[in-house]
C-alpha cells in the first residue's frame, strides 16, 4: 500500500504554507591551510537551513579575502538565496 497515493497537491501546499525554514547566512575568514603561503586568507559565505536540529549548507562560495570586488558580490548572492528560501509560498 502506497500512503502517498492518497495525498493531493492542495493539501501539501496548505501544509507547506505553515512550514517556515530557519535559515542563516554564515561568513568566515579562514587560513588557506598551505604552510608555504603565510598570509593568504579565504573568505567563505554559506547559506544554511536547519533540518531536524542540524544546520545544512545549501549554498556556499569562497574567494580570496583581499579581493575587494568579489566579496560584496558573493555576499549579495548569499542574501538573494536566503531571501528565496524564506519567502512565503
Amino acid at each position: 500500500m502506497n500512503i502517498f497515493a492518497s495525498t493531493n497537491h492542495v493539501a501539501a501546499l496548505s501544509c507547506a504554507k505553515h512550514l517556515r525554514l530557519k535559515a542563516r547566512i554564515k561568513e568566515a575568514v579562514e587560513d588557506n591551510g598551505d604552510p608555504e603561503i603565510l598570509c593568504f586568507k579565504l573568505y567563505t559565505v554559506k547559506v544554511q537551513v536547519k533540518i531536524l536540529g542540524v544546520w545544512v549548507t545549501v549554498w556556499a562560495e569562497t574567494c580570496d579575502f583581499s579581493d575587494g570586488d568579489t566579496r560584496p558580490y558573493i555576499k549579495n548572492c548569499a542574501e538573494e538565496v536566503h531571501q528565496a528560501l524564506t519567502e512565503k509560498i
